[in-house]
């Protein structure tokens, strides 16, 4: 018989029963635990390992947790509270194995003092009140706002901002079957991973398309894998969710990638900590008038690479080069500037410049891209440092905005 506390390795002891009772909710379910996994949790943080264990398969998956553990959220209400995290009304059609393992949840969060976390660390509510951040943040960050206004207010802040960075946007069952049996397995498995976290209201996907309805659910155990680039993806078919072991830092630490195309300022924005491992930039929406060539616009659009080149869009009319999207590559700047070069030359040349001159202004356009994003993202990190002593939000954005402006070419 397993011993399902084998797993934990908790200073807490209260953490540690709460790791424990879960792990025995996965394997009663026929659900199972990697042989050399290890759940580890110091002052309140929780890490996953994993070590090679003998007579293990090289694909057995990290965690295999059956689907009725992956626990709808949708519905629940939550008491206004900054300290702990009190269920007011469960969520709708929970089973008794799900209202249990969510009870072990809430408990687990506020062992591990979450709430209290979040109200002092995370942007979208510990900048609550700081209106100069915020107008900066917004100027390359427009979708951005705090918790409490407009169309996120929230009766419970603070659940409702820390929830947020734990949910998954779970396909329909009969959806990640189909799937599952798809003729390309690396495709299927793109399709069905989904994401986590920010993942849209009940009833959108995680892209925001109505034909694939998601369901906003937290990952028993799962769910305490931190980020990486080149983390495990959520792998779920209508039986389990399955991730992969990955351990992209060269130790047994484990991590999944929790979807979407962040770079390291969304990262803080949506999750509350610096991630220094993402090797790319996205470029904040730019409005330019480039001397020698005229209206140039940059959008925000956040598309997966079709090539090593990630191309932007480009629309062009007499007055307007525009670009969908820029993606600043730390190791290969080259690449977004080879893009960029193209549609500027092509634009000059097709508005009657010689080829001298269609090349200057390319090179004219790089620079003013540069320098514009420089300067949005210095002034962010200025902003954030002038409070940054009072403010560990603040702290946190001034230390993701200097590490991109760090990154950007020359």
């Amino acid at each position: 018989m397993i011993d399902p506390g084998s797993f934990v390795d908790a200073e807490s002891s209260d953490v540690g029963s709460i790791l424990t009772e879960m792990t025995r909710l996965v394997i009663d379910r026929d659900g199972a635990l990697h042989p050399g996994l290890r759940m580890v949790e110091r002052s309140g943080e929780l890490t996953v390992f994993c070590s090679d264990h003998a007579g293990t398969a090289t694909d057995q998956p990290l965690f295999d947790v059956p689907r009725e553990l992956l626990i709808p959220v949708d519905g629940a209400a939550w008491v206004a509270s900054d300290q702990m995290l009190v269920l007011a009304e469960p969520p709708p059609g929970l089973t008794a194995l799900q209202r249990d393992a969510l009870d072990l949840h809430i408990a687990l969060y506020n062992a591990t003092g979450k709430l209290p976390w979040a109200m002092s660390s995370h942007p979208r509510l510990a900048l609550r009140g700081e209106p100069e951040v915020l107008a900066a943040i917004k100027q390359v960050r427009p979708g951005f706002d705090v918790a409490g206004t407009g169309q996120r207010a929230s009766e419970a802040p603070a659940a409702d901002v820390f929830l947020g960075t734990r949910v998954f946007g779970l396909p329909p069952a009969a959806a990640a079957d189909k799937l599952e049996r798809a003729a390309d397995p690396a495709a299927a498995a793109a399709a069905v991973a989904a994401t986590r976290a920010a993942a849209g209201p009940a009833g959108s996907s995680a892209d925001g398309s109505p034909d694939a309805p998601r369901q906003r659910v937290l990952m028993t155990l799962i769910d305490l894998l931190n980020h990486h680039p080149r983390g495990a993806s959520y792998r779920v078919d209508a039986r389990a969710m399955t991730p992969a072991v990955a351990r992209p830092t060269g130790t047994d630490e484990c991590f999944a990638h929790y979807g979407h195309r962040r770079d390291t300022l969304d990262l803080a924005l949506n999750y509350g900590y610096l991630d220094t491992a993402t090797d790319f930039i996205h470029c904040v929406p730019l409005d330019l008038d480039v001397a020698g060539f005229g209206a140039v616009r940059v959008g925000g659009a956040r598309r997966r690479p079709v090539n090593p080149l990630d191309p932007p869009q480009v629309t062009v009319d007499s007055e307007l080069l525009s670009l969908s999207h820029i993606t600043f590559q730390r190791a290969r700047p080259d690449r977004w500037q080879t893009a960029v070069r193209m549609a500027v030359q092509a634009t000059a040349l097709q508005r009657g410049a010689p080829m001298g001159r269609a090349q200057v202004a390319a090179d004219a356009v790089v620079s003013a891209i540069v320098e514009a994003q420089r300067d949005a993202l210095v002034r962010v990190g200025e902003a954030a440092a002038a409070i940054a002593a009072g403010n560990a939000a603040a702290a946190l954005i001034a230390r993701a905005a200097e590490f991109q402006v760090v990154g950007l070419p020359g």
